[in-house]
């Protein structure tokens, strides 16, 4: 569109906290949409529209609309939206992005993507146009999850904690018919649900409501199963491969976070215990980010630029910690982001775990960013290890921190080089480590036999020490999250090898299943650990030179080398770089390591300390 008609269409500019709301015009069904934009402020016009959210789509195939008498072209997706919200007899105030801003005026999206979140936070209800339901399952799709939701809640009121419910594996209560669940699958994988931007969109919605063709959900049920799903591993097995762990992540790291009083967050039993669970639980802004990895976004910048909405994104001095910039290149802004996350006394100790290699190929591609720079777009990075709400503290006291970003981009960090990897494992995908041989490779899946045994032989046959030693340290290493505060206690550690065995007597049963989970025979605690071995995901075991047994990246090879950064609560796997100095090639976990242990050894005094250059 030239730039005399784009002026028609958006005649008044925006400053302040005024935004454009969209009127659009009564009609019926095949209609020609019609609507004309109107300018206030948030303050006015607040409770009096209604946002919506929705996929873009295709951004080649564009309809025309009649805006402010003007043709315009928006996506698709956006045009059956508004034929599906309009209404016949009255208009309707609604918010759309790419109707409301003006996407070819960068400055003005720089300012308003800033307002997003008050944009949601401000609206009546938010209105989730997921498309056409084309096979007509959306009524029961929507009708199966309410029904599930409402026999969980009684029983999670009958019960007092989730996990205390008793095994449902076998339950003929839930739903076994496979043909049901596939709907919940379609849903699902619609895709709105892997768009970044809604999980800000409907974490600030007062009202949030899933539209699928004429059938209509509140957003709430979808995001109460989906945690039911992610925490129970025997309701899982009746569903199938249906979960969103998404949703379901983004909701306790993100959405929990917002402080908006108005909302749905606690309209469900299990979303409101989760959320009063996890509201005073440490947390930091590098997790908010981490938990939109599994997302998309068409536009790269969007992984930092779609979480400023988030209470966390303001800095410890009272500023926005990143200021949009749609000028800046992708790799400028993660650069930066890193940068300034750096400067951050509440973020810095934590900045660098979120960076995990994938392959030696990937640490060298530089695509102008050095190693240590987080790529917030990686959806396979692991959940990570340093994280404020663990009791970790490998590098000893925060107060000791020291890490300066040089005009090279490069780190200079004070560092303890102390070990190196000897042998790594096969890579630990997380469907393999699930209950459920129906997620295993056919590899396992069809030999009937757990991944967890082979891999515990694999580390067996590569492993010079005593089999007791090699017992006590498998099962830890690969709980690193189960219960991290007890690991450093003897007694736990006999603990938390019982546990194992109650996931073993589990996952062994479920290999000799077509499908779904065997009762746990009150192994609960099997069931627990399964669920704590997240942080073994998408990473590999290793075995230090020393015979120490770690859990790192899935880039980890033999030569990388272990080390400590002052004030950092987690050890790290570098490898030496050809110029000198190293590549971080991501965050790692050694048993005996993790609590400031090497700090009272000799290799830990402080002369053998060294500032470290890392590319």
């Amino acid at each position: 569109m030239d730039s005399w008609l784009l002026s028609r269409v958006y005649e008044d500019e925006l400053s302040g906290d005024s935004v454009r709301l969209v009127v659009l015009e009564p009609g019926n069904k095949d209609d020609p949409l019609h609507c004309t934009l109107k300018t206030t402020s948030l303050a006015a016009a607040a409770d009096k529209y209604e946002a919506i959210s929705y996929a873009w789509g295709d951004q080649n195939n564009l309809v025309d609309i009649q805006c402010n008498n003007v043709t315009l072209g928006v996506t698709a997706n956006l045009a059956s939206a508004l034929g599906q919200l309009r209404y016949r007899d009255k208009p309707r105030q609604l918010w759309a992005d790419a109707i409301c801003i003006n996407q070819q005026d960068v400055e003005e999206r720089n300012q308003q993507v800033q307002k997003m979140g008050h944009v949601y936070e401000g609206a009546k209800s938010v209105l989730v146009c997921l498309g056409q339901d084309t096979t007509n399952v959306a009524e029961d799709c929507f009708e199966l999850i309410c029904q599930t939701n409402n026999y969980l809640g009684k029983l999670l009121r009958r019960y007092g904690h989730w996990g205390n419910l008793p095994f449902l594996g076998n339950s003929t209560i839930i739903e076994n018919d496979p043909a049901r669940w596939e709907k919940l699958r379609m849903l699902s994988t619609l895709p709105w649900f892997r768009r970044l931007w809604v999980v800000q969109e409907t974490g600030m919605a007062k009202r949030c409501i899933l539209h699928w063709g004429e059938s209509k959900m509140p957003y709430a049920e979808y995001v109460e199963l989906q945690l039911w799903l992610a925490m129970r591993p025997d309701i899982r097995s009746r569903s199938g491969p249906v979960n969103d762990v998404a949703s379901a992540e983004c909701f306790e790291y993100v959405q929990c976070r917002f402080r908006n009083i108005q909302t749905w967050r606690r309209s469900k039993p299990l979303a409101a215990y989760r959320a009063n669970a996890i509201r005073n639980i440490p947390t930091a802004f590098v997790n908010v980010l981490a938990a939109g990895r599994r997302l998309k976004a068409t536009d790269p910048r969007d992984y930092v630029y779609g979480f400023l909405g988030n209470p966390l994104a303001i800095s410890d001095y009272g500023q926005m910690i990143i200021t949009p910039d749609y000028n800046k290149s992708w790799q400028d802004v993660y650069f930066q982001t890193a940068c300034t996350l750096l400067g951050q006394p509440r973020e810095a100790p934590y900045v660098l775990s979120h960076t995990h290699h994938i392959s030696g190929d990937e640490i060298h591609a530089s695509n102008d960013l050095p190693s240590w720079v987080p790529r917030w777009g990686q959806d396979s990075s692991p959940a990570p290890l340093g994280n404020p709400q663990f009791w970790f503290s490998a590098g000893g006291p925060q107060s000791t921190l020291q890490i300066e970003v040089n005009a090279s981009k490069s780190l200079s960090v004070r560092a303890l080089i102390f070990d190196e990897a000897s042998w790594v494992s096969q890579p630990m995908l997380d469907y393999n480590l699930s209950l459920d041989r129906t997620e295993w490779d056919t590899t396992f899946s069809s030999n009937k036999v757990p991944f967890i045994d082979v891999l515990y032989e694999e580390v067996s046959d590569n492993w010079p020490y005593s089999e007791k030693k090699l017992l006590n340290q498998f099962p830890s290493v690969l709980a690193v999250g189960f219960a991290p505060w007890q690991l450093s206690d003897p007694s736990e550690m006999t603990r938390t090898r019982e546990y194992y065995e109650d996931y073993l007597d589990i996952v062994r049963r479920a290999a000799a299943l077509d499908s779904g989970l065997p009762n746990p025979n009150d192994h609960y605690e099997g069931l627990d650990y399964a669920f704590h071995l997240k942080h073994a995901h998408n990473r590999r075991l290793f075995r230090t030179s020393s015979g120490k047994l770690g859990l790192g990246p899935l880039a980890t090879q033999h030569g990388d080398v272990c080390c400590l950064f002052a004030g950092v609560s987690v050890p790290f796997i570098l490898r030496p770089a050809r110029q000198g100095g190293y590549y971080l090639v991501g965050e790692c976990y050694i048993d005996g390591f993790m609590k400031w242990e090497l700090l009272s050894l000799p290799c830990g005094r402080s002369d053998d300390w060294e500032l470290l250059t890392i590319w």
